[in-house]
């Protein structure tokens, strides 16, 4: 009897212990196939948001950011979210609701770089230059190596004429992190603070593993600045060789054969430059320099006359009106 009663006892157990399990593994069924119901839809909105991105379809996007928001995601992707979020607002040049975005991000990661660099771009762009300085010097606590930051407070003080200061965090980057753009701004803050030389260095030693017309011209103008014509006169045709289109430096090629007496380049160098563009003055200017020398007195005044009637500044203005006078004596 005892027998039979423990055996009725350890089936009913058994019983009980199959049945929990068996609502337990619908729970997990249930559960599972919800949460990946769930995830099919995210991954759906995430696929939409990018195709309407790809389209050109910003505000479209946003909404259906927003839809991923009410799907409770987790904290990493809220900061994503709030990323793209940000970057899209940005494109549609609603710089403040961009900043509100990139703030939002940065308080659920207060240690983000991306974060941080995206609040002090933004901030950049908008000319709000102190506030800029801030984010980027907040990363550069985190990451005193970060050459973004570096280069950023570069440009921010760059953007003020403040070349010592630029030059503080410019000459900081790693210079395998140089391009075109640190490379030209470096030159030109060492240009303005009167270090020719090692401007060229900088530009020079760009020059040997990256062929750039920008790099190229701003070579040649320092070459110029200290008279080393013929050095000059490699590097603008290296630039134009690069860049046919590059009508300052034909104009500054121009200028170069009339110093040394070739007439006959600087008048193809400067039709070249008036093919580009007929209304800047300095060319009219170089013809009648041109004219003057091969003893065209009238088509020297003409050419003065016009730069007079197209110049735009006080300077060039004063300029054309002096060779104008002069001429007028001849």
């Amino acid at each position: 009897m005892n027998k039979l009663v423990l055996r009725i006892s350890i089936l009913i157990f058994i019983s009980f212990v199959s049945a929990a399990f068996a609502r337990a593994d619908i729970e997990v069924y249930s559960r599972s196939s919800s949460e990946k119901k769930e995830s099919e839809k995210v991954i759906s909105l995430e696929n939409r948001v990018e195709q309407l991105i790809g389209e050109g379809q910003y505000q479209q996007a946003m909404g259906v950011y927003e839809e991923l928001f009410r799907q409770k995601p987790p904290k990493k992707k809220k900061f994503i979210y709030n990323i793209k979020l940000g970057d899209l607002a940005e494109l549609t040049g609603d710089y403040g609701l961009s900043l509100d975005y990139y703030k939002k991000a940065e308080s659920l990661y207060k240690k983000s770089l991306e974060a941080k660099f995206k609040i002090g771009d933004i901030l950049f762009q908008s000319n709000l230059y102190t506030l800029s300085e801030n984010a980027f010097l907040s990363a550069l606590d985190i990451d005193k190596n970060s050459n973004y930051a570096k280069m950023r407070l570069g440009d921010i003080y760059f953007s003020q004429s403040l070349y010592q200061k630029a030059l503080e965090y410019y000459l900081g980057i790693d210079i395998y992190y140089y391009n075109a753009q640190i490379v030209n701004n470096i030159a030109q803050c060492l240009r303005n603070v009167g270090k020719i030389d090692e401007a060229l260095k900088i530009t020079n030693n760009f020059l040997i593993s990256n062929e750039n017309p920008q790099i190229y011209f701003l070579s040649a103008v320092l070459y110029s600045e200290k008279k080393m014509y013929k050095e000059a006169e490699k590097q603008f045709l290296n630039a134009v060789r690069l860049e046919a289109d590059n009508f300052t430096s034909y104009v500054y090629l121009a200028g170069i054969y009339l110093v040394s007496g070739d007439l006959k380049k600087a008048k193809e160098n400067l039709d070249k430059a008036y093919k580009l563009n007929s209304s800047y003055c300095a060319t009219d200017l170089l013809y009648a320099q041109i004219a003057y020398k091969e003893g065209k007195i009238y088509e020297s005044r003409r050419y003065a006359h016009n730069a007079y009637m197209k110049a735009k500044s006080d300077f060039a203005k004063t300029q054309s009106q002096r060779m104008m006078e002069f001429l007028k004596s001849r």
